[in-house]
């Protein structure tokens, strides 16, 4: 008892069986559809997730760096720090060293310059004779941070009107 007016009671028996299979085909396709679009989508979600955990462990790994570099940061700020203090400690000894220096200088010698490296003092000057500069260097001699005086260099400058004497006397410290 089939309504006379349906699809199927007006179509032929033979059209109803190609529609059939086409409703069964395109069902059929559409699941296979379904089914792909739900693997692609199943691929894409295990990808994002294996990015989130790469994200994550790169976070903690960023972490470590970070405190790795703040200790750094503060080591050199100590070792600043420290050097700083040894510096201080370095020009107290040059400015103790050259007040002596000051002390035993005799009329006659004067200094022009001096260089402070390693364990050495270099002193550079004029004389207005050799006497004068063997009793400066006589009295560098005896100064207690003295260990032991060389003079490097002696020469008449020409450039300095009485033709003094330039020298220049490297002291061991």
């Amino acid at each position: 008892m089939e309504n006379q007016n349906s699809f199927f009671a007006r179509t032929p028996f033979s059209q109803q069986r190609a529609y059939l299979l086409w409703l069964k085909v395109t069902g059929v396709l559409l699941a296979l559809l379904i089914v792909v679009l739900l693997l692609i989508s199943f691929k894409d979600y295990l990808a994002y997730h294996d990015l989130l955990l790469q994200k994550n462990s790169l976070a903690g790994t960023v972490a470590q760096l970070d405190e790795v570099v703040r200790k750094k940061n503060r080591l050199l700020s100590q070792g600043e720090q420290h050097n700083k203090r040894n510096k201080q400690k370095i020009y107290a000894k040059i400015a103790q060293y050259l007040t002596e220096i000051e002390a035993i200088l005799i009329p006659g010698v004067q200094l022009v310059s001096f260089d402070f490296a390693g364990n050495k003092l270099e002193l550079t000057g004029y004389s207005d004779d050799l006497t004068s500069l063997i009793t400066m260097i006589t009295g560098l001699e005896k100064l207690s941070f003295v260990k032991e005086s060389d003079l490097q260099q002696i020469g008449t400058d020409v450039k300095v009107s009485n033709h003094k004497l330039a020298f220049t006397i490297v002291i061991n410290l």
